[in-house]
């Protein structure tokens, strides 16, 4: 599989999807912690003034890319959480949640230590689950509903942007709903989507990975 993002391509990621030294680290910490992540440690974390950190936090969270609990402290970034949400990631004996189905394929790609993806098909309310071996799902007749870059690009929101990056539990009942309510979308293969996905969490992941496997993410 491939590696991590050149800046040429991050440069021309949709602004909601793009990478951030602020959001990566965080979703970093989620991931190693499993537990939420006050905001004064993350600047501390990254060597940063802690106002300049706080105020890219508050901007994160008026588009939705970032959430918080009543105590201030991050619980999701770029799509990864440690409260339930839409599906939920199991891998290394450990468990977190992911606002759509890019992130949680991209994350347990970018781990590379199996484990599995679960959610529901939002079509039938089916429960669905995607298992992997190291860095690679295993042959599934699940799909993934992937939105075109126009509606990347004219998203105001994460989560109206997440909402196309949909799992279900087949091809026909993807583009089905995609037609049925007008959305900007290609349907593809669970495997092709993991390739799109992974250097997008490698690259935002980094080498924080090993604190979770044991292994390098590559």
């Amino acid at each position: 599989m491939s590696g991590g993002m050149t800046d040429a391509e991050i440069a021309a990621t949709p602004p909601l999807s793009r990478p951030d030294p602020v959001l990566d680290r965080a979703m970093q910490l989620l991931l190693v912690g499993s537990a939420p992540v006050a905001v004064p440690d993350l600047a501390r974390d990254l060597g940063r003034d802690p106002g300049e950190v706080a105020a890219a936090v508050r901007s994160f969270e008026e588009v939705g890319r970032l959430r918080r609990d009543g105590h201030g402290a991050i619980t999701a970034a770029a799509g990864l959480g440690v409260v339930p949400d839409d599906y939920e990631l199991r891998a290394s004996g450990r468990r977190w949640w992911a606002w759509c189905a890019k992130t949680g394929l991209g994350v347990l790609a970018a781990l590379a230590a199996g484990g599995s993806l679960r959610g529901r098909s939002p079509d039938t309310g089916e429960p669905l689950r995607v298992d992997f071996d190291g860095a690679e799902p295993r042959p599934t007749a699940c799909a993934v509903l992937w939105p075109h870059e126009r509606l990347q690009n004219s998203c105001s929101s994460a989560g109206e942007l997440c909402a196309a990056y949909t799992l279900f539990a087949d091809a026909d009942g993807a583009a089905a709903w995609a037609v049925a309510r007008s959305v900007d979308a290609e349907v593809v293969t669970v495997a092709e989507a993991v390739r799109r996905a992974l250097p997008r969490y490698r690259h935002s992941l980094g080498p924080s990975v090993r604190l979770v496997t044991g292994v390098a993410g590559d």
